[in-house]
Order: structure tokens, then C-alpha cells, then sequence
């Protein structure tokens, strides 16, 4: 089965992941429940973000760790071919230390973080300009306020890192790299993580942490339950290359919400989130069909970590 996509960031990036369960939410909860799904952005509160972020920083999760790897061997090499004098924008710009890392190698003109949670976005603005004092930061709620070019800069890097891509259904994400290039103009540039591993074992180990079933256990927080009822782990899904994120049930219990009860017995699992792993040749169809081409594609070892630097594709260039 498949799921249209939680985030509502597609056409732009709004503030839909911060709304809370108690108010206008909560229709969509019901519908997720019924198919023993939670909508994902039930993770993505502040806390929340705040608990992603630990668990980005375990050992065991070699996405985040063998892209710090990357960066620190080819980053010299991606500043090179990007130029500079950037406008960069970043949505879900949720790993400070390598966005200072890139910005501080990029020096670009400009750097825009792009959040729907203002209290997060003056956090991290506020982290970043102590970092680079001399870079300019325009903080953005929305992709909307990206639009308009009130300056001449050499050219716009769209920055999407890490495993962001991999949260949204597939459809989801070539709209969501099809509006970035449209932001970017003709002379503009993408640089997107993608983890491309295949290996159930490798998943488990990377996402199956203590700090990442902290976070899973999040979701239920703003429910009338009780979280350390479940277990967290994961299930790979060989046939759509995806790895659901899942709390499983240890005891009965149950959830009511708007007068309608959801009975959870031993072993009843709610997918709560996924990671799609887009191996090359789905990032080269995707890519392709939102309108970039491929320049430069860094590969980790032992699990295919990569990062992706694309142009935008133009008539007459060669793809």
C-alpha cells in the first residue's frame, strides 16, 4: 500500500509538522490510527527535533557519521565546484555542526535556514551567526519568502544533506526537488544526501538505538497513552526499498481520541515513519525528472552512503 505523503512541505515548506494533536490535528491522527499509522510529523516538534539530533550523533548511525567522513575528505572538492559568492537555502536544517562545516569552507554571500517552527529558526540562527559572525543569515519560515532575488549573487545552492529526502514518499520528493530547482534558477545547484543501503542488518543496527526509540516514542507523547508501552524497531521493505520505523505493542492497551477508541493488543504494531534508501539509479530518475543532472556523487564505504552535487539540466546539455 501506498501512503501520500505526511509532510506538507510540497509545494512549499510550511509549518504543518509543528501543529499540535489537541487542535486542528487531530482528524488527521484518527485517519492515520485507522491504518495503525501515526502522521510523522508528530516527531518533528521541537523535542523531538531535539531527540533526532542525538540519535544523529550515535556511532552506530553510520548515515550521519560516514557523511561527517565525506565532508572532511572531499568537502574542499564540492567548495571548488560550487563557487562562490552562493545564496544557500536550507530546509530542515537540523545538523549545526556540518552546516557550519559546509558554510564555513563555502563562504557563501548569503545563507538561508528554512523552518516552520520559529522558536527552533532563532535557535539556530542565533547558534550560527556566533559560529560565522561575518556570514549574512536570513532566517525563513516558508520556501515562499525564497522567491524573489532582492540580490545578485553568483548563483543559489539548494542545501538538502543528511537522510531529509528519504522521510518523503517518492512522488513527494521529485516535487519537492522539481520546486527547488525552479528556486535555484538555470545557474543554480543542488547538494542532497542519500543513503543507498539495502542491508536489513545495517538498517537495524544504524536506527534500532536507545537514543532513536526515545525519539520514536515521542510520537505518542501528545496521545492519551502510555509511550513505554511499545517497542521500537524496524522493518525493511524490500519490494518499495524502504525501511518502516515502528512501535510495537508490549501490553494492551489503548488510545482514544475524539471519542473513538483504538484497542492495541500484545503485539500490534503503528508505523510512525519511514526511510526510503535510493540506491543510483532511483536518484538518477528522480534527479532527472525534477530537472538536475548529476555533476559530482561522493560514495562512503562500507555502506553507500552518498551525496549527491547537481546542476541544473538545460536544453542542449548533455545528461
Amino acid at each position: 500500500m501506498t501512503y501520500p505523503p505526511d509532510l506538507a512541505v510540497v509545494p512549499a515548506i510550511r509549518n504543518e509538522r509543528f501543529r499540535s494533536v489537541g487542535v486542528v490535528a487531530q482528524d488527521d491522527v484518527l485517519l492515520s490510527l485507522r491504518a495503525r499509522r501515526l502522521p510523522a510529523r508528530l516527531l518533528y516538534d521541537p523535542t523531538g527535533f531535539d531527540l533526532l539530533e542525538r540519535a544523529w550523533q550515535e556511532p552506530a548511525f553510520y548515515p550521519a557519521r560516514l557523511e561527517r567522513e565525506l565532508l572532511t575528505r572531499r568537502l574542499a572538492e564540492l567548495v571548488a565546484a560550487i563557487g562562490p559568492e552562493a545564496r544557500v537555502i536550507e530546509p530542515w536544517h537540523g545538523d549545526l555542526p556540518r552546516t557550519i562545516q559546509i558554510l564555513a569552507a563555502l563562504q557563501p554571500a548569503i545563507y538561508v535556514p528554512i523552518d516552520g517552527n520559529a522558536l527552533r529558526l532563532a535557535s539556530h540562527a542565533a547558534t550560527l551567526r556566533a559560529a560565522l559572525p561575518a556570514l549574512e543569515i536570513q532566517p525563513a519560515v516558508t520556501l515562499d519568502e525564497v522567491l524573489p532575488r532582492t540580490k545578485p549573487y553568483e548563483r543559489t545552492l539548494a542545501l538538502l544533506p543528511g537522510t531529509a529526502l528519504s522521510s518523503l514518499e517518492p512522488s513527494a520528493a521529485v516535487r519537492l526537488l522539481t520546486l527547488f530547482a525552479a528556486v535555484v534558477g538555470d545557474d543554480g545547484a543542488l547538494l542532497v544526501g542519500a543513503d543507498a543501503t539495502s542491508d536489513p542488518i545495517a538498517l537495524a543496527s544504524a536506527y534500532e538505538t536507545p537514543e532513536h526509540a526515545r525519539w520514536a516514542r515521542h510520537a505518542l507523547s501528545a496521545l492519551p497513552v502510555d509511550p513505554e508501552a511499545f517497542a521500537f524497531h524496524t522493518s525493511w521493505q524490500p519490494a518499495a526499498s524502504r525501511l518502516d520505523l515502528v512501535l510495537t505493542a508490549q501490553r494492551t492497551t489503548s488510545i482514544t481520541i475524539g471519542g473513538e477508541t483504538f484497542d492495541i493488543a500484545v503485539g500490534d504494531s503503528i508505523t510512525i515513519d519511514h526511510r526510503y534508501q535510493h540506491g543510483t539509479e532511483a536518484m538518477h530518475a528522480m534527479l532527472g525528472i525534477a530537472g538536475w543532472q548529476p555533476r559530482t556523487v561522493l560514495t562512503a564505504t562500507p555502506e553507500p552512503m552518498r551525496i549527491w552535487l547537481c546542476d541544473r539540466w538545460r536544453r542542449g546539455r548533455p545528461r
